[in-house]
């Protein structure tokens, strides 16, 4: 049975749709079916029930192909889809339009269109001005905070006590709370999924990073939500954290931190355990 699967499914990858009305129809024609066969074998239940018993085994075996298919379907188009807009065709063009905004704001260019490069326009064009000043306010925030461990661990440990309604407890109590695990995901949180993803200018993957608090086995999502929440309604505005940001770039690399850890959120909240 296994076996028949794996050959149905590399046969049958179809879109969602399709496989939705290839199931109706298989649903409808064992129904049609078991009428026929209690109709013409009703004399003999044991014929019936062979016959039944494999249109079954065989309706279930496509039907879980065509499920699987179309998942594997949509996945696949889903990662080309991606692969377009930010690993290939379009990181480059995204790169070729940052390379020639940076030249055109420090050194005004006069092109001929008809014989230069199609795709290079001139600077009075605003989407390209709004391009530079994302790009250089993403690495910005790389250059800023990207090695600023020890301010990342303090936000991860306010934003901690914050959740826990813990944010008056002092350091004594603070040891005895043992914040360790809570404190270190939220870490990860900031310095790999939200530094990398804004340098990457593209979520990063998102499971691999675990939730431990208060135990593995079960932990409380609604704390990392709160926490990392926290985080962007407050700790980003804090000086601590705006104040090293460099003035021409600053509220552009907020709204971006922010943007972020709004999409972090809806992941902690839609994909956690």
């Amino acid at each position: 049975m296994v076996l028949s699967r794996v050959r149905y499914r590399k046969r049958l990858r179809t879109s969602k749709e399709w496989a939705v009305a290839t199931t109706l129809f298989l649903i409808f024609a064992a129904f049609v079916l078991s009428r026929w066969l209690s109709k013409t074998f009703e004399n003999d239940s044991g014929l019936e029930l062979v016959y039944a018993g494999l249109m079954l085994a065989f309706s279930w075996d496509m039907v879980h192909a065509l499920v699987v298919g179309a998942i594997e379907d949509a996945k696949d188009k889903e990662l080309k889809e991606r692969d377009k807009t930010q690993t290939s065709e379009g990181v480059l063009e995204r790169q070729n339009w940052e390379y020639y905004a940076l030249i055109e704001k420090n050194v005004p260019l006069r092109f001929d269109f008809k014989r230069g490069n199609p795709s290079l326009k001139l600077w009075s064009d605003s989407s390209h001005l709004e391009l530079l000043e994302d790009s250089l306010a993403h690495d910005e925030i790389g250059r800023a905070l990207g090695d600023e461990d020890e301010l990342l661990q303090n936000i991860a440990l306010r934003a901690c006590l914050e959740a826990l309604g813990k944010q008056d407890a002092s350091n004594e109590e603070i040891k005895n709370m043992r914040l360790e695990l809570f404190c270190q995901d939220i870490y990860v949180y900031l310095k790999a999924w939200l530094m990398i993803s804004i340098r990457n200018r593209r979520e990063m993957p998102f499971c691999e990073i675990r939730q431990r608090y208060p135990n593995e086995a079960s932990p409380k999502k609604e704390y990392y939500v709160k926490a990392i929440r926290y985080v962007r309604n407050h700790l980003v505005d804090r000086p601590s954290v705006a104040n090293l940001l460099r003035e021409e770039h600053r509220e552009r690399a907020k709204k971006i931190l922010k943007d972020y850890l709004s999409k972090l959120i809806a992941r902690i909240e839609t994909n956690s355990p």
